[in-house]
């Protein structure tokens, strides 16, 4: 039920008519319960803006407005902190900040293995200081995708968003600058243990031409 549910409420125009839907209960919940008084009028323009945009955003979403609407997604975090009760509230601040030192710590531990790749190229590809993250950068493009499907060829199987997080505060730089071959190779050099091909790629259009492909051709 929950996979039919799923699947009938994916689609974007669906999504955004059961954000509607769902607002507009609680709006009418509020008229009758009374939990918060009616806003001055430049809160009522703000919070318009920001529950039109959550109805509209699944559309929106790969448009031309996409920049605004997360700009507005912006807006409505502190919208909905402040609304919420002192207890959540806390709480809620307090996930935020756990997730920026989070994110902080994988830039940090992304950036030391870039130094640990430089190693790796100056003892001529001999030695590796083996990590979370450096197993994450030797197995980019044939292991973990990086980007949307045309930039990855036949899309890679897996999406590590530490990776991905990594990346983008570094400047997207991939250290390792060495063809798909070598990249394998040095993957199984260095993780003799660990899978690197799996069942099909993460696209199902793209399965044939993942297991078909020269790479994994001895």
């Amino acid at each position: 039920m929950i996979k039919t549910l799923f699947k009938d409420f994916s689609p974007p125009t669906n999504l955004a008519v059961l954000n509607g839907v769902l607002i507009a209960l609680i709006v009418l919940l509020n008229i009758n319960f009374q939990a918060f008084c009616i806003p001055s009028t430049w809160a009522i323009i703000v919070l318009t803006i920001c529950f039109t945009n959550t109805i509209l955003y699944p559309i929106l979403d790969k448009t031309k407005f996409s920049p605004f609407t997360s700009f507005i997604n912006g807006v409505s975090l502190f919208v909905f902190i402040y609304s919420a009760k002192s207890t959540s509230r806390y709480f809620f601040i307090t996930a935020i900040f756990l997730c920026i030192g989070i994110i902080v710590f994988i830039g940090q531990e992304y950036k030391k293995a870039i130094h640990a790749i430089e190693k790796l190229k100056e003892s001529n590809y001999t030695e590796l200081e083996k990590s979370f993250m450096t197993e994450k950068i030797l197995g980019m493009h044939f292991i973990y995708h990086t980007r949307y499907c045309e930039f990855d060829g036949w899309r890679p199987p897996k999406h590590e968003p530490i990776l991905i997080i990594g990346m983008w505060l570094n400047r997207r730089i991939d250290p390792l600058n060495v063809d798909l071959k070598t990249r394998l190779l040095l993957y199984k050099k260095f993780f003799p243990n660990n899978k690197y091909k799996f069942e099909c790629s993460c696209a199902i259009s793209h399965r044939q031409d993942y297991n078909n492909d020269n790479l994994w051709k001895n």
